[in-house]
């Protein structure tokens, strides 16, 4: 949202279905359980992108949300919240209009 607004540029939410390896999820299991702050599972995912090399990966891309609604008054931490509220309510109906 910092971004949003010192920029001047609108944010696209996007939802990509997918699910991804059981190696992906132990890393993060692991990682959690060490309480590693490093976000280790983040080196896996071009692996987890082209060992799908022939089948369809589903997006689903919302309305443009213009950085205009990103107000001071709200942090931008519940900003981020209210924005991956929205974004998982895509899996419901992907063409809902972001409410403030």
């Amino acid at each position: 949202m910092v971004n949003a607004r010192a920029y001047q540029r609108k944010t696209v939410p996007i939802f990509i279905e997918n699910i991804n390896s059981k190696l992906f999820y132990r890393v993060y299991k692991i990682r959690r359980f060490f309480r590693i702050k490093t976000n280790l599972e983040l080196f896996l995912l071009p692996h987890e992108l082209f060992s799908r090399k022939n089948s369809v990966i589903k997006m689903k891309i919302g309305k443009a949300i213009p950085h205009t609604v990103f107000t001071d008054n709200v942090s931008d931490f519940d900003w981020a919240q209210k924005i991956k509220e929205h974004v998982y309510t895509f899996q419901e109906n992907h063409n809902k209009i972001f409410v403030v």
